[in-house]
């Protein structure tokens, strides 16, 4: 994989032009796997001599400053849709733009067809809890925290000028899950009142979307990325995680009937 490193602030600014100036025609491709021909080359053409450039090794969380010399599906990092990044996580194009578009994808074909087959049956007699209203609670705060992922996200740098939140991945993924999450609130809230047992559509979903919240959290966390993104970020998850445990353990209680006697 060949990239361009594009760090302008990491141009002197007593080069002619200053950080912003004819960059481009300055920079070639570097193989990542032979870091000393990098900075060989950067000295060989007294540029960037002296500068942070020439610690690129010294750690791996300069890996997110490089845009790929081609971009592919609206991935713009050096890492593409490996499933096993170089820093031995998967990728944030695949986590984001493979795992969470196939959960997303998995909600509106399988939750749709859910609430579909649950509106057409007859209500339970039973009485709602106080677990239902801090589930439902929960819900629209996951609303509110994925709203503030999706501006987050668009707010993010771009080190390319032509680059911007319109065409990366990550952007598109948090829109559409912030759009999944209205069907999800739609069907737990009818689940509750249509059947005694947690609907499999729901517990699977956010039991994914906690163990894809984790893989981001890591993403996030070993590379140079937005704060704001990993705030919401570490919200959602530990937020879907609350839902998941509640989803799964907690549900309508039947109204006994008094005309029914027990034999015990």
């Amino acid at each position: 994989m060949f990239d361009y490193i594009i760090s302008g602030d990491l141009v002197p600014e007593d080069y002619a032009g200053g950080p912003s100036f004819g960059i481009w025609s300055y920079l070639s491709p570097f193989n990542h796997d032979n870091k000393l021909d990098v900075v060989q080359a950067l000295d060989n053409i007294n540029l960037f001599k002296g500068s942070s450039v020439l610690q690129y090794s010294a750690s791996p969380r300069t890996l997110n400053s490089t845009i790929p010399a081609s971009y592919t599906c609206g991935c713009y990092d050096s890492e593409g849709y490996a499933l096993i990044s170089p820093l031995s996580d998967p990728s944030p194009c695949f986590t984001n733009g493979v795992l969470v578009n196939l959960l997303s994808l998995y909600f509106l074909i399988f939750g749709i067809i859910e609430i579909y087959k649950l509106r057409k049956q007859k209500n339970i007699k039973a009485k709602t809890t106080f677990w239902f209203g801090i589930k439902l609670g929960l819900l629209v705060l996951q609303l509110v925290f994925q709203l503030g992922l999706v501006f987050a996200t668009k707010n993010s740098f771009y080190s390319v000028p032509e680059v911007s939140y319109f065409n990366d991945i990550k952007y598109w993924s948090a829109v559409g899950n912030f759009i999944v999450l209205l069907p999800v609130l739609q069907l737990s809230y009818i689940e509750n009142y249509k059947s005694f047992v947690s609907s499999s559509v729901l517990i699977i979903y956010w039991v994914f979307s906690t163990v894809v919240g984790g893989f981001r959290i890591i993403n996030l966390a070993i590379r140079d990325s937005n704060p704001n993104v990993f705030h919401f970020t570490i919200l959602t998850t530990v937020n879907a995680l609350l839902i998941t445990i509640l989803e799964i353990f907690s549900g309508p209680q039947l109204i006994p009937d008094p005309t029914v006697t027990s034999n015990f």
